[in-house]
């Protein structure tokens, strides 16, 4: 038991980051695959939500592993990514939900991705500051999307039509 705990903690740890097995099998004193089983019971139980990488490479490389997110919780883009998933399963949509980064650490923290309709950039942050909407446009160029989506803590107004700004509390 104090084995799964401490193997609780550093997951935790990770929360809103690229999961890596093996440092987890390390801290907390269990074999990889140990790991492997421990975070798909977190998910069955629906504690977990692992994010995959998208399948868009945009002729970069990229990093492939998935994102792990706490659902009851944690970080302010495990909170969004926590809310967003919880609204699709309630109201029965099916949507994926992905996340793309290169080996550059330029990132956006999730895409949704629908059957039959464009991927959905969105950009994760506290504060919207002009870098996280610059980033956002050059990923919707990279990929030629057309719309994307900014949520951060607080209200307020991004330029351009194309970007959609939203508050935690809109969720």
């Amino acid at each position: 038991m104090d084995r799964f705990e401490r193997f609780l903690e550093v997951a935790r740890g990770q929360s809103g980051g690229v999961m890596d097995q093996q440092a987890m099998a390390e801290e907390s004193g269990v074999s990889h695959s140990t790991v492997g089983r421990w975070i798909e019971v977190l998910d069955t139980c629906f504690l977990t939500l692992r994010l995959a990488a998208a399948d868009f490479d945009g002729g970069r490389r990229l990093i492939r592993r998935p994102k792990i997110h706490f659902l009851d919780g944690g970080p302010f883009e495990s909170r969004v990514i926590s809310e967003i998933f919880r609204n699709a399963k309630h109201a029965g949509e099916a949507t994926d939900l992905r996340f793309w980064r290169d080996s550059n650490g330029f990132e956006i923290p999730l895409i949704l991705q629908r059957e039959g309709a464009a991927s959905m950039p969105v950009s994760i942050a506290e504060a919207a500051t002009p870098h996280e909407v610059a980033r956002l446009r050059r990923w919707m160029e990279l990929a030629g999307v057309t719309q994307g989506a900014l949520i951060s803590e607080r209200e307020g107004a991004v330029r351009g039509g194309n970007i959609h700004r939203y508050s935690m509390a809109q969720l």
